[in-house]
């Protein structure tokens, strides 16, 4: 199953969002699992998402980081608890 990753951040990416971007695509390289991510950058798809502190990321419906860049080793286990999780 794949894993789903959402990423927030406004349609100007800031530093913050770059750095949230090439890390959850390195975590994801890292981690050698199927990963699905989408970068949410419309008002209209992040108020669904009920936060308005960004960059977030959220993993599988769950929100794991809003305001910081989590570490590799951070993203990579919470992919795997969801997988653990959703099986």
């Amino acid at each position: 199953m794949a894993v789903k990753l959402f990423i927030l951040c406004p349609g100007q990416k800031c530093r913050k969002c770059i750095r949230m971007v090439k890390q959850v695509e390195e975590a994801v390289q890292e981690s050698g699992m199927e990963a699905e991510i989408q970068i949410v950058d419309k008002i209209e798809e992040l108020v669904r998402f009920n936060t308005w502190v960004l960059p977030a990321l959220v993993i599988n419906g769950k929100m794991i980081a809003r305001g910081y860049v989590p570490e590799k080793s951070k993203i990579i286990e919470e992919m795997k608890k969801q997988v653990q999780l959703s099986s």
